[in-house]
């Protein structure tokens, strides 16, 4: 099973923020770790419907049929498709919560984090760490991005969302040219019909098992630089781990519970001037 060729992956479940962490770090620490989790669950994702694509026996889920089989493995092939680009989108929030997730000493609420990944785009993310002269990080994003463009991992993904499906052997026919040629000055021609991209789903796993491997490189060297060396050595202590929070955010807490709405608003209000700025930054740099 190409599979098998691949890292194990679960030693990114343990950077989980527990509570012993959170009186320890800083909230855009935390907030990277809890994407961690996100890039880790998408992972997964990926690898078992890429395991599962090696399958030939899928029970009572389709008919054990030559079609049965090939339309489940469609399906695996594009999942597999989606849980990867989806992990990659989730890296680039890594950074962006890196960046701005100790914005105004905020606390690492729920709210904090949807408003904040709201804003993350690739472009977003490149301007905010030159605001922030953070050239490792730019370098790794960007060597990456360059990589991947290029891959078919990248652009099949691309086109199953704006074009429309592709074609599989065994499900369906496809021609290039009609079957019936027109006659136009002694002369006949086959006009040309529409089709569908043609994916080979024998040829596909490896393409898969070389994409994981890179793009697992890649998130352990962001890991590396955003994450403090630390950090996996913090044991979950809770009450010590509480007590360091309350003393740090006691009147945030209060107010977050007994304000709830104007403790929100606030946080939009942040990230809002947060994004002015790098709105103002982008400018800047575009008229030079």
């Amino acid at each position: 099973m190409c599979v098998n060729d691949l890292k194990d992956i679960h030693y990114l479940f343990e950077y989980q923020p527990h509570e012993g962490r959170y009186g320890k770090f800083d909230s855009n620490i935390l907030l990277c770790a809890f994407k961690i989790l996100d890039i880790y669950m998408a992972l997964c994702n990926a690898r078992f419907n890429l395991s599962s694509f090696e399958n030939d026996n899928f029970g009572p889920l389709v008919e054990h049929t030559p079609t049965g089989i090939q339309y489940m493995k469609h399906n695996l092939y594009q999942n597999a498709l989606f849980f990867y680009n989806i992990a990659i989108d989730l890296t680039w929030q890594l950074g962006w919560l890196f960046i701005y997730g100790s914005t105004n000493n905020l606390m690492p609420t729920p709210e904090l984090h949807e408003d904040l990944v709201k804003k993350c785009t690739y472009n977003n993310l490149i301007a905010a760490l030159e605001k922030n002269n953070r050239s490792d990080l730019i370098t790794i994003y960007k060597n990456f991005y360059k990589y991947m463009t290029q891959t078919n991992i990248r652009k099949n993904y691309n086109y199953l969302k704006h074009r429309g499906n592709f074609y599989y052997d065994g499900l369906g026919n496809q021609h290039s040219k009609s079957m019936v040629a027109i006659r136009i000055n002694g002369k006949d021609y086959q006009y040309p019909v529409l089709k569908r991209k043609k994916i080979n789903l024998e040829e596909v796993c490896s393409e898969f098992v070389s994409f994981d491997k890179n793009l697992l490189s890649y998130i352990d060297q962001l890991i590396n630089i955003i994450i403090p060396s630390d950090y996996l050595a913090i044991h979950n202590d809770p009450i010590s781990g509480t007590y360091r929070y309350m003393s740090e955010y006691k009147d945030q807490l209060i107010s977050y519970y007994e304000q709830c709405d104007i403790y929100k608003q606030r946080i939009k209000q942040v990230v809002k001037d947060l994004m002015n700025e790098l709105c103002n930054y982008i400018d800047s740099t575009k008229k030079k």
